[in-house]
Order: C-alpha cells, then sequence, then structure tokens
C-alpha cells in the first residue's frame, strides 16, 4: 500500500471506534451520509464483505416507502453512536476467515491479511460492549434467510419494517447489488465476483485466490491472529437471537 494511503488507513483505524471523533469527522466527507444522525430509521453496519450490500439491496426492495439508512462505514463507532441515539441497529457478523479473505481478494491494493485481521478484531471488538443492546445477524442468516433476521430487528425494537416479498428472489437482489457495487465503483469487472451474473473466469480465479490465501493463514503469524478473531467471533454469536437458527441452516 502507497505510504500515503497506509497513513490514512492507520489514521481512519485509530479513531474507528471514537463516535465522539469518528461519526463528526466522517459526517463532513463524502460518505457523510452513512453516519448515523438523530433522523436515521436504521442503521446496517458490519465488517466488510459480510452481507453489507446484500441487506440493503433488499432491505430497499422489501420497503414500500423511503426508509433514511446509515450504513457501510464498517466502523464500531457508528453502531456505537446508533446505541447512544437510541436507533434500531442491525449489525451483520461473520466468520474471520471468510470475511479477511473476501476483503483482500476485493482490494488487493489496499488490503493485506495482516491488516484485514487487525481491522477484523478492532470492529468486533470495538461492538463487542454493546452486543446485548444491538440486532446481530448471522451472515449466513442474513444472506440465506433475509425475512429472519428483520423479524428479529422488528421484534428486538418494536419497528414494522416490511419484509420481503416472496415474488423477489435472490438473483433479482444480486442483480441489484451488482448495480450497487458499480456505482460506488468497488467492482473491476462490473460484477461482484460471488455474484450469479458472474463469468466462470471470474469465480475459478476467485477460487484459486481463496484457497492461496487459506494456506497463508497457516502461517504461524496469521495463524495467530486469526485464532483471536475467530475467538471475539465465537464470543458474539451466541448473543444474536438468531443463533439457534444459524445452527439449523449450517445443519
Amino acid at each position: 500500500m502507497p505510504s500515503l494511503r497506509r497513513f490514512r488507513r492507520h489514521l481512519r483505524n485509530s479513531i474507528s471506534t471514537v463516535p465522539s471523533i469518528y461519526c463528526p469527522m466522517t459526517k463532513l466527507g463524502k460518505n457523510g451520509f452513512r453516519v448515523v444522525t438523530p433522523d436515521t430509521d436504521l442503521v446496517i453496519e458490519g465488517f466488510p464483505r459480510s452481507g453489507n450490500s446484500y441487506v440493503e439491496a433488499a432491505f430497499r426492495a422489501s420497503q414500500k416507502t423511503d426508509i433514511r439508512l446509515a450504513h457501510h462505514t464498517h466502523a464500531a463507532a457508528n453502531v456505537l453512536r446508533a446505541v447512544q441515539l437510541d436507533k434500531p441497529c442491525y449489525v451483520l457478523i461473520r466468520s474471520p476467515e471468510d470475511a479477511c479473505i473476501s476483503l483482500v481478494i476485493q482490494e488487493p491494493s489496499v488490503q493485506d491479511l495482516e491488516l484485514a485481521l487487525s481491522e477484523y478484531e478492532r470492529f468486533h471488538r470495538g461492538i463487542s460492549c454493546v452486543a446485548d443492546q444491538i440486532c446481530l445477524v448471522p451472515f449466513e442468516i442474513a444472506t440465506q434467510n433475509f425475512n429472519a433476521g428483520i423479524g428479529h430487528l422488528n421484534a428486538r425494537y418494536g419497528t414494522r419494517f416490511a419484509l420481503l416479498s416472496e415474488d423477489i428472489d435472490r438473483n433479482r437482489i444480486m442483480a441489484q447489488v451488482d448495480a450497487i457495487s458499480r456505482q460506488r465503483n468497488t467492482v473491476k469487472d462490473g460484477v461482484e465476483p460471488y455474484s450469479p451474473y458472474a463469468t466462470d473466469d471470474v469465480r475459478q480465479a476467485r477460487k484459486a485466490e481463496q484457497e492461496r490465501l487459506k494456506n497463508r493463514l497457516q502461517e504461524p503469524a496469521l495463524a495467530k491472529r486469526l485464532d483471536r478473531c475467530t475467538a471475539i467471533y465465537r464470543q458474539l454469536l451466541p448473543k444474536s437471537g438468531l443463533y439457534e437458527l444459524m445452527q439449523d441452516t449450517a445443519a
């Protein structure tokens, strides 16, 4: 990573768990609309590559009225601030190995496994103190049983967000995710590499890179970091009201 980008990244990370600093500073930038405010209706947050865009797309497709969302800061500070403001907060959690590998594949010019694991640990440690005050949704539930997550959110906060209609299938949501990614310039080939619309070459290249990175995670220094991240993930999972449903999904 170029030295200036590395400096900016580390500066961002250093304040990403401090709402009183991170939120007002980010609010001044081009992505200020992503920060929770007193006018926000719902916060959708999570570590990158944890289903954030899928949930955003599915949520927007399911609602009959405009909902003011705060989303995609990937910073614990946004979650902590949502709790301070007593705003409904839907937080995605995904296993560190899968999330970090996906992030490095997506952002190879910015990320490496060491940085991705460090950021994963920082985000999840940052939200652990409010885990009982937010709606934690495992990646598997969010992407395979979206309405279960929304139902849990409504039960947790007494909200009445609409469920996703049965006539809107997963491929339609993924097409919207691809459109969002193109708009935000976060994909190289016009679609997400896991999209059903990705070419076989893209999928095969992604699979090969996943295997290479999995092998690297066995290196002692990276394995130690991964173990710490996995421990945090396992501590958070049972705090989700959807944990048992996730176990059923896995079975």
